[in-house]
């Protein structure tokens, strides 16, 4: 199975207002692979497909570097997954840059956020994090897994990062779409894609809960509610109530480094020394778990 992504991120110039992508960077289409675009106000790249998690980490990290470079003095990549934009500046903005552009997702459970018909009078915008993977088979069965999973995992790890806001409109549990190379999971912010760490936890906990049947005690609606409330203590619960099948998968994963993403998932990363904030000083060296990892 071959991974893939194209997370985006907002910039925030020095005076501390976003600034919007399309003012330093080009459109989309007219750009290679890990070489940033412009989405709206949002900035985006793409991945290769990889069957390694290092691999993806190497196009992640040349995609942040790269969007990086491009940026005007003071300005810096921030984690946050919802911007706040003043009217004034919606008003003042080209119909081609304040449109909102994503094509309709599909939905296992049959839920749809709010239709924007106007985009000026949307006042603030998203930052997804969709990861994409070769496979066929049944999407229900494999977005269900998704979202009882790496969903209620970053859910519990984005504490204080991901807006509510965001799930009004898109990304709620379920969410999916179904491009010619296989499955598009909508539902997870852009935070799994803010250090190399947590980036490699999003690949690997992926990977391994879609070869495997759905093993997490939690019924569906439970599920679906915690992930669309942004309900951290709800995700925690379900963590701690199959702490059994979440520790044996980290422990295949990261033999004694388990414990310490264990303490992240149920504490946040900055039990661990994970700052989500820094996402370009992050990004300089792929240290995943206290692990340098060579994506070459």
């Amino acid at each position: 199975m071959r991974i893939g992504s194209d997370p985006e991120f907002f910039v925030r110039a020095a005076n501390g207002k976003i600034l919007p992508a399309f003012k330093f960077l080009s459109a989309a289409g007219t750009t290679g692979v890990t070489q940033p675009y412009w989405d709206g106000f949002q900035a985006e790249f793409t991945t290769h497909p990889h069957q390694k998690a290092t691999g993806l980490l190497g196009d992640l990290q040349r995609g942040i570097q790269e969007l990086a470079g491009k940026l005007p003095e003071g300005a810096q990549i921030v984690a946050d997954s919802v911007a706040e934009l003043s009217g004034e500046e919606l008003q003042n903005t080209s119909a081609e840059h304040v449109a909102l552009g994503c094509s309709p997702s599909r939905n296992i459970y049959g839920l749809f956020g709010r239709g924007v018909q106007d985009g000026r009078k949307l006042g603030i915008r998203f930052a997804g994090g969709h990861l994409h993977f070769e496979l066929r088979g049944n999407p229900a069965r494999f977005v269900e897994n998704l979202d009882a999973t790496l969903g209620i995992v970053m859910c519990s790890l984005a504490a204080g990062y991901d807006d509510p806001r965001r799930r009004l409109y898109y990304g709620l549990a379920g969410e999916y779409r179904l491009p010619s190379h296989g499955l598009e999971y909508r539902t997870l912010s852009n935070f799994w894609a803010t250090h190399p760490a947590l980036a490699s936890l999003a690949v690997d906990l992926a990977r391994t809960f879609l070869r495997m049947p759905r093993a997490i005690l939690a019924s569906q609606r439970e599920i679906v509610e915690i992930l669309n409330n942004t309900d951290v203590a709800g995700a925690r619960r379900v963590l701690r109530e199959n702490s059994g099948i979440f520790l044996a998968v980290l422990e295949r994963l990261y033999g004694r480094g388990a414990y310490a993403t264990w303490r992240a998932l149920l504490d946040g990363p900055e039990s661990v020394r994970i700052d989500p904030r820094q996402v370009e000083r992050n990004w300089t060296r792929l240290v995943c778990w206290g692990v340098h990892v060579n994506a070459n």
